[in-house]
């Protein structure tokens, strides 16, 4: 398979898993008049830092453990568990908007600075449009430093119609205004925006199938995510959709990688 562009540093070597604890406020939420609008705790939270921050931001459908899983980098554990991201067990989503946490201590240090994880609303709930999903993605992966995307299970062709959104991104951030006022698309535009976005890293969840390639022989997961993204044949159903999304992916996110993690 092709390889990526350039790998980025694995979430786990960057940040210290030593532990710790945070607190979670509200960041970003939609205001009355349809704008985006800075939440006075979320600044708070921010404020108080002195050193240059690194900025992690997980996306990902509603209801698939994607707050769980920053509460766990952040320490947000056990008796510490209600001053994290809000989690819950029922169908609603728990979290609006974007939250922002500052990790404390150890869990708050990584290579290049203090961390600060954002927290997004997940994508695809019945409480929310297309337009309402593609302003979150959109802002979470602007505003961050290292960008993951939280899925469950498999690549497959289910996984890649997920990912529209980012087919849609070019239609959505422009790198100047010239930029917006002209047609949206092409290898051009993403070229330039792929320059402005973070690190990529596909984080599979409650993966527990073996990697294989055709010959049975043990794949990597940088590997499996590439197979998954080449072109698929043309005759396939629904293909040339699916191969815009995939070529997004590609050409958008040079520096990407993928991980699984087990129940």
């Amino acid at each position: 398979p092709r390889s990526a562009g350039r790998r980025p540093p694995s979430l786990r070597s960057s940040l210290n898993m030593s532990g710790g604890s945070a607190s979670a406020a509200p960041f970003v939420r939609l205001g009355e008049a349809g704008k985006w609008e800075i939440q006075p705790e979320g600044a708070q939270l921010l404020q108080r830092i002195e050193a240059p921050i690194v900025v992690v931001a997980v996306a990902g459908l509603y209801r698939t453990g994607k707050s769980f899983f920053l509460n766990t980098l952040a320490g947000n554990t056990a008796a510490r568990a209600k001053a994290g991201f809000r989690v819950g067990s029922t169908t609603e989503s728990c979290t609006r908007g974007i939250d922002v946490c500052v990790p404390d201590g150890d869990a708050g240090q990584c290579r290049r600075g203090s961390l600060v994880l954002l927290d997004t609303e997940g994508l695809a709930s019945m409480e929310q449009d297309e337009a309402y999903d593609a302003q979150v993605f959109a802002l979470s992966l602007l505003l961050s430093s290292y960008f993951v995307l939280n899925s469950m299970g498999v690549i497959d062709e289910a996984a890649v119609d997920r990912l529209y959104l980012i087919g849609e991104l070019s239609k959505h951030i422009s790198v100047s205004a010239a930029a917006a006022e002209g047609p949206a698309g092409g290898g051009g535009v993403a070229a330039e925006l792929a320059s402005f976005f973070p690190p990529f890293l596909w984080l599979l969840r409650d993966f527990v199938v073996d990697m294989r390639d055709a010959d049975g022989q043990p794949l990597a997961p940088d590997a499996y995510m590439e197979r998954a993204l080449e072109p698929r044949p043309s005759t396939a159903r629904r293909a040339a959709e699916r191969n815009e999304t995939r070529a997004a992916i590609r050409d958008l996110f040079p520096s990407r990688s993928c991980a699984t993690l087990v129940r």
